[in-house]
């Protein structure tokens, strides 16, 4: 089992995170569908990181920390991207401080992800991991532009890693945030899960803010609408739920098929489960309020016509088919974007179309020398572990330069950028000589009585006689490549 979590964090030190809420993209990349079904590749690295967790184990790191080299680092967030870059610099004897927003660390993962997918204890461990290779936390710390201009001149180098925590619009009409019942998708999970899995209660103003009683999140009696398609809003949906909603609809422009493949096709059909009702190829297309409070929503309906030319099927909106719902709660989780006001204006740092930081996708610097940025505020939001992956490079890339001042990249990167584009595996390969048709594993999930009013953790995960059985199903594919100078 160490040797399992070891491998798991030579590139991912949040092994909790990854064995739970991570979308496992790795599984579209396994050979082994092919011939049946992919590996169950995230639910195996859970039981290696349970197993270090459950026995009250020291942390297994796969390298030993090396002696300080009296260089120094500032992270902005303490997300995935920010712990992940931390880790890696403190793991090359680099003195790094992790500054963050938040009374908790954790970033999105622990307030946004709800507790029945990613119980707080068990991420708590990945944090004291990264803690463990010596790196300090600073919470309660909102960076501002003039923090920017001294971390500067007091580090050596600066990782960005803010996240993106703003909501976007649904952009319908009367959308106006002063319209109670009108709640951002981050702020309604924040104050789902910093009750929920800290203690930290709603405060009065907040509460008439957002029509509550109470000093935490009851949606007895209400109904909540959720516009999006993604993991954020359906943590959003199933919250409502949890939270005693009376009705919670999710309201996608797209299809069910689009949907799974936006999440995966177990958090689609546990929503589906708990009560959510879908409501497919619609969007919302105007809010209706009485004096300032959301009363009803109009719902525009569309169907997909298919291209004569043989392109994409377009969403055209079925004239006289709107109609309208009453609704408590409107709940935008369509994106988010990236709140970037700490980076000093003369600083002219380089942004994208999107409005993120841009680098060059490679070695994470910004326009600016020795400020670098990774993760959500980088790219836009995304999944887990590509942030993940995006913080170690970034930590590589600043591990040297610190030392040099220079920014590079070694052999290994430069490759493991070729083989990226290469694509080594072809998906139309025709396996052969192993044997078709064994079953993937399937973990244990709790009954949707058991777990619709409650944050018990709803995947139980891998016995080990489960996970042994999985694991022999790896037909031992190798990552190789030919190069000819």
């Amino acid at each position: 089992m160490d040797d399992s979590l070891m491998a798991t964090r030579q590139t991912m030190p949040l092994a909790h995170v990854c064995g739970r809420v991570c979308p496992h993209p790795c599984e579209d990349a396994c050979r082994r569908t092919n011939l049946d079904e992919p590996i169950s590749i995230m639910s195996l690295k859970r039981l290696g990181a349970d197993w270090e967790t459950d026995h009250g184990s020291d942390f297994f790191h796969p390298m030993e920390k090396k002696a300080g080299i009296g260089k120094r680092v500032s992270v902005i967030g303490a997300g995935p991207a920010g712990l992940t870059t931390a880790y890696y610099l403190a793991a090359e004897g680099i003195d790094v401080d992790v500054y963050e927003e938040l009374p908790v660390l954790g970033g999105e993962v622990a307030v946004g992800v709800p507790e029945y997918r990613m119980p707080i204890g068990k991420y708590n461990q990945d944090i004291e991991c990264v803690r463990d290779m010596g790196v300090n936390f600073i919470t309660n710390s909102k960076i501002n532009a003039d923090d920017m201009r001294r971390f500067e001149k007091e580090y050596d180098a600066v990782m960005v890693a803010t996240g993106t925590r703003i909501s976007k619009k649904v952009y319908c009409d009367n959308e106006r945030p002063e319209i109670k019942g009108y709640w951002g998708a981050i702020d309604f999970l924040d104050k789902v899960n910093l009750y929920e899995k800290y203690g930290y209660t709603i405060s009065k103003e907040e509460q008439e803010e957002n029509i509550l009683t109470t000093p935490y999140v009851d949606l007895t009696g209400k109904t909540v609408v959720c516009v999006g398609g993604g993991f954020t809003s359906m943590d959003v949906v199933r919250c409502a739920i949890r939270a005693n909603a009376k009705k919670v609809y999710m309201i996608y422009r797209r299809d069910e098929k689009t949907i799974i493949k936006n999440t995966t096709y177990e958090e689609y059909h546990e929503a589906v489960e708990e009560g959510v009702e879908f409501l497919f190829h619609s969007a919302v297309a105007q809010m209706r309020d009485e004096d300032d409070i959301l009363k009803s929503l109009l719902i525009d309906k569309f169907e997909l016509v298919p291209d004569p030319n043989g392109g994409r099927p377009e969403l055209v909106k079925i004239e006289g088919a709107s109609y309208e719902i009453e609704a408590d709660y409107l709940i935008p989780a369509v994106s988010q974007s990236a709140d970037l006001k700490l980076l000093p204006e003369e600083w002219e740092i380089e942004k994208t179309s999107w409005a993120t930081i841009k680098t060059n996708g490679k070695d994470y610097m910004t326009s600016r020398k020795g400020i670098f940025a990774s993760g959500d505020c980088e790219y836009g939001p995304m999944t887990i572990v590509n942030a993940v992956g995006q913080a170690k490079r970034a930590a590589s890339v600043m591990a040297r330069y610190v030392q040099s001042g220079e920014v590079t990249l070694t052999d290994d990167e430069i490759m493991e950028d070729h083989l990226r584009k290469l694509r080594v595996y072809d998906k139309k390969e025709k396996v052969t000589g192993w044997l078709p048709g064994v079953p993937r594993q399937h973990s244990t999930v709790l009954d949707v009585e058991d777990r619709k009013y409650n944050n018990k953790e709803v995947n139980l995960g891998f016995t080990q006689e489960e996970a042994m059985s999985e694991a022999e199903r790896c037909m031992r594919c190798y990552y190789i490549a030919m190069v000819q100078a």
